[in-house]
């Protein structure tokens, strides 16, 4: 009954997809509306593919569509054991092929090469993950941030304010990607279409950061501090709230805080230009940098059917001191999620879903190499 009470979608063994809030699209800032709360999105784009093929398009011929299509599915490294999170050995497509997405999402028209490339991209992701593409699976997101300045005169004020800077680097917050009532999104990829370099001297920033996350054969993190980490997200995972700016508590010591301020010292610890006042000796985290064509993906759901707590991450904005500089640098990305088929659980209910989650977990597990899941 405890799981029902968590999961309010599964009733009677009915299991029904939950759609809380609406996306609103616009040209300063994307807002996602939340059962707690609404949180305003800093990033200038989110756009998904089956958004651009509905526009009236041109189309575009300059890459072979042909070669496009034939593709090798690269090896996946082990990044964490938890969550169970691996980064491709290699680029999955090339520079070029970035910049084609980029332009095809950019300026919103359709391109038999972007097409192409999209098709390549679903190939090797349904492959490295074990996951074949099926009917209901959404498009793919594409987010663009853009280089946020920083003029000189607040870098010191917000180098002392441990609140104000973090608000400055994640403007979004932290969360799990069951949010919304997705439930049943159990594996997200995400493929880098920029290179952003972190402590490059113009930019800081730009990473997917895993605050909770320990990472592959580190044994060297903090144990009492990962459980106060832990208990803060498994306390919001159980009130329902899987963003933290969906905590509406937004004190220093709150739960949502505690995370953010925990992806704040991964940031510090990995970063050079920027020595904030928050400790920097964190064992315990794990950032992400953006290269043009590499892929990630990670589990969001435990071997119990429910949200991996140790998931909880978040995008970090580019931030930049250099005016000059700012306008040429941006980030972008592609968001794919995998959800479990509901006909392969319909029957079984609750614990049809946690079986066939807990297998591709083990398949990740046993293909890639990966440790015990804490």
């Amino acid at each position: 009954m405890g799981y029902l009470l968590k999961h309010p979608v599964f009733l009677l063994g009915i299991i029904v997809p939950t759609f809380v809030g609406s996306l609103v699209i616009s040209k300063q800032s994307t807002s996602l509306h939340t059962q707690a709360t609404s949180t305003n999105f800093s990033v200038d784009k989110l756009t998904t593919v089956s958004q651009i093929n509905n526009n009236h398009a041109t189309l575009d011929t300059t890459l072979d569509t042909d070669e496009l299509v034939q593709c090798a599915v690269p090896k996946m490294i082990p990044l964490c054991q938890s969550p169970l999170l691996l980064e491709s050995s290699a680029p999955i497509i090339s520079k070029e092929e970035c910049s084609i997405l980029i332009q095809h999402f950019d300026e919103q028209h359709q391109s038999s090469s972007a097409e192409a490339i999209l098709q390549k991209i679903h190939h090797v992701i349904s492959k490295v993950t074990n996951c074949p593409r099926h009917d209901g699976e959404k498009e793919p997101r594409y987010v663009r941030y853009n280089t946020k300045i920083i003029d000189e005169q607040h870098t010191k004020q917000l180098q002392l304010d441990t609140k104000r800077f973090t608000d400055n680097l994640l403007p979004d917050g932290l969360h799990v990607d069951t949010n919304n009532g997705m439930l049943f999104r159990h594996i997200t990829a995400i493929l880098y279409l920029t290179d952003n370099v972190d402590d490059d001297g113009n930019t800081i920033g730009g990473g997917t950061t895993f605050p909770l996350a320990i990472q592959q054969g580190n044994d060297d993190y903090n144990r009492e501090q990962s459980e106060v980490l832990l208990t803060s997200a498994k306390t919001l995972l159980l009130n329902g709230i899987h963003h933290t700016k969906g905590d509406e508590n937004q004190d220093i010591n709150s739960d949502g805080r505690v995370l953010e301020n925990a992806a704040m010292r991964v940031f510090c610890r990995d970063t050079k230009q920027i020595r904030h006042t928050a400790e920097l000796n964190s064992q315990q985290g794990c950032r992400v940098m953006p290269i043009a064509g590499k892929l990630i993906y990670f589990h969001n759901v435990d071997d119990d059917g429910l949200s991996d707590a140790f998931s909880f991450h978040g995008g970090e904005d580019l931030l930049s001191f250099d005016t000059s500089y700012a306008a040429e640098s941006t980030k972008s990305i592609l968001v794919f999620f995998k959800e479990v088929p509901v006909a392969k659980f319909r029957d079984k209910g609750i614990e049809g879903f946690a079986e066939e989650v807990a297998k591709s977990r083990s398949w990740t597990r046993s293909t890639y190499n990966c440790p015990p899941y804490l």
